[in-house]
């Protein structure tokens, strides 16, 4: 809210807000709330531009105190942004979406832009929640506190941060340490939304389609429809737009993303050897060996050069990171480390490394991955058992029912040893245990009926589904003899 203050010997005068908060929205209710609780005590006021909301989004957000603009959406982000910052009056301007939520602490992010810092505009660190949220995600940078009288964006998709008309030179940009974004938009629990890539992949192809452009704007609509088209699984399509990006970037930071999306398209595309070209333009454009060495290590492993990409991930150590911000997701070096071992043949060195992730982070793939390695090295399922955190026990059982091997059977039993009764793994055993010899599917069956779960017995299921007529009879009679239930005869 703004605050008035009395002048000595005059009338009340309105003071300019410290802080504003500028959003678009569209269908956002199921995450305004808890971004715009984020705000609460930080900004001085929130705007909202809405593009055409068909759920509670505007009521809500009123109900939450912002100014709503109700608005429309004509594939043009930076028209949308921009009718919010006309109504925002705030010195500074901090851009948030809704799938976001702001940590800092108010009283230091508050002082640090009250001592009126020299910049124009500051980058925060975003943090990328990934999977079930387990795993640790990954983290980059973006322009999202700027001053109100001197920038505004530019561009329909991606859009930047730009001096204003009238202002010479170019934007003064620091970075901001004083809080970060987290950003729960890749979420598997988040609905996938096809039509946000069909919607961006449209926007950057309207944009080529505007009329011919030279220099730096075409490379940079290039990098948005490259961007736009990987989104969407158009990798070949990408790399061509990545080429031109690259060739006519002249901002480095955007050539370091240009190279390093190129050379993850041409992974997808199972080209190692354009892969590695694309790599050595990175590194001649970045001063962090990091993330190059991981993209070269993936290389390595598809031209059967293993004990290579080893050497590269182990000079990289648990974290890649580039100059600009941009950090991989935690324990996905880890991860690629251990298939490079595995393929090199060192099936337990690549057990200790995915023990010691389980240990950290046990999402339900690390896990499944765990398991599968350890069948390969024919070690122990008890090594497992004993470094798996009890907070990871629901995610381990999770990933017992990704696995179609006996693996599976060997693993959860050692958990029983260790956490007999819980319910995480009976449930991951009507899953796995239909597909256990009866011998097998009998003692898990015995577990299940033991807490009144009779009807989810994995020999039962065994009987009723298995495609080997023989052996849906042996499943059934091993139920009639075991338990004397009726329901094996049918």
């Amino acid at each position: 809210m703004t605050e008035r203050v009395k002048r000595a010997g005059g009338p009340a005068r309105e003071t300019v807000p410290l802080l504003s908060a500028c959003l678009i929205t569209r269908d956002e209710e199921a995450n305004l709330g808890d971004c715009l609780a984020a705000l609460n005590f930080v900004v001085d006021e929130v705007v909202v531009y809405d593009t055409g909301s068909t759920d509670g989004t505007v009521e809500l957000a009123r109900r939450l105190g912002a100014k709503v603009l109700e608005g429309y959406w004509d594939d043009d982000f930076s028209r949308a942004r921009n009718q919010a910052l006309a109504a925002c009056k705030g010195t500074w301007i901090l851009h948030v979406d809704a799938d976001e939520v702001l940590e800092a602490d108010a009283r230091i992010l508050r002082g640090a832009l009250e001592a009126d810092p020299p910049a124009d505009a500051f980058t925060v660190e975003i943090y990328n929640l990934i999977g079930d949220g387990s795993r640790p995600g990954y983290t980059h940078r973006g322009v999202r506190l700027f001053r109100r009288r001197r920038c505004h964006w530019v561009g329909p998709l991606h859009e930047q941060v730009v001096l204003r008309p009238g202002h010479p030179g170019t934007v003064r940009i620091g970075a901001f340490p004083h809080g970060r974004l987290v950003h729960s938009g890749y979420l598997e629990t988040s609905v996938v939304d096809h039509d946000k890539l069909e919607r961006n992949l449209r926007v950057a192809l309207a944009a080529k389609e505007q009329g011919p452009a030279e220099g730096s704007e075409a490379a940079v609509r290039a990098l948005n429809l490259g961007r736009s088209l990987a989104a969407v699984g158009r990798f070949e399509e990408a790399l061509e737009q990545y080429r031109v990006a690259a060739d006519g970037l002249e901002v480095v930071v955007a050539r370091r993303m240009a190279c390093m999306h190129a050379a993850e398209a041409t992974l997808e595309l199972r080209r190692p050897e354009e892969t590695l070209e694309w790599v050595e333009r990175l590194r001649a454009c970045t001063a962090r060996p990091a993330i190059p060495d991981v993209l070269e290590a993936q290389a390595r492993v598809l031209l059967g050069e293993a004990d290579r990409a080893v050497a590269l991930l182990d000079g990289v150590g648990g974290e890649a990171a580039d100059e600009d911000g941009f950090a991989l997701p935690g324990g996905l070096v880890e991860t690629l480390l251990a298939n490079a071992l595995l393929e090199a043949g060192r099936a337990d060195d690549a057990a200790d490394v995915l023990l010691e992730l389980v240990e950290r982070i046990g999402d339900a793939l690390t896990v499944a991955n765990t398991v599968q390695t350890l069948g390969r090295a024919g070690r122990s399922f008890e090594v497992l058992a004993r470094s798996l955190p009890e907070r990871h026990l629901i995610r381990a059982a999770a990933a017992l029912t990704m696995i179609l091997s006996d693996d599976a059977d060997r693993a959860a039993e050692e958990l029983w040893g260790r956490f007999e009764g819980r319910p995480e793994l009976l449930a991951a055993a009507v899953r796995f245990g239909p597909k256990l010899p009866p011998s097998r599917a009998l003692v898990w069956s015995a577990r299940l009926r033991g807490v009144g779960a009779a009807e989810r017995c994995p020999l039962l299921e065994r009987a009723r589904s298995h495609p080997d007529p023989r052996e849906r009879a042996l499943a059934a009679a091993t139920a009639i003899v075991a338990f004397a239930d009726p329901a094996a005869e049918r």
